[in-house]
């Protein structure tokens, strides 16, 4: 099941949802037209946030303006625990469509790709 709780409790599964939910929209080729609004969520209490996926069993979701992406993932890199799983899912319905989930001590042994010009969802919780 992909959801328990109203949360995302599928890594795996959440890539295809997010795929498929945004493929819905209709969105032509631009992934944030002007009509669009977009929340954004800076991660300044990030540890807070990841005790709080864990002991409810949630799935946190930041999306930043594209040419901060590195800066987020670095951050998160920084403060969220080894075994906690992040996923990066980026130019989502585009041609270079990029979904990766890792452990955060992976992704901290690998180079992330530029994303420095491509929207990208950052999702992280608790198992």
């Amino acid at each position: 099941r992909p959801l328990k709780g109203g949360v995302i409790a599928d890594f795996e599964m959440a890539q295809h949802m997010i795929r498929e939910l945004i493929k819905m929209t209709n969105i032509s080729r631009s992934f944030m037209p002007p009509a669009l609004r977009m929340v954004i969520c800076i991660p300044s209490g990030i540890t807070n946030v990841e005790e709080r996926a864990v002991r409810e069993h949630q799935t946190q979701l930041f999306i930043e303006t594209p040419y901060r992406n590195a800066k987020l993932f670095a951050t998160l890199c920084q403060t969220l625990r080894p075994q906690t799983r992040l996923c990066i899912a980026a130019g989502i319905t585009t041609d270079d469509e990029w979904i990766c989930t890792r452990s955060v001590a992976d992704w901290r042994r690998s180079t992330l790709p530029d994303l420095s010009k491509i929207p990208a969802i950052f999702l992280f919780g608790g198992n």
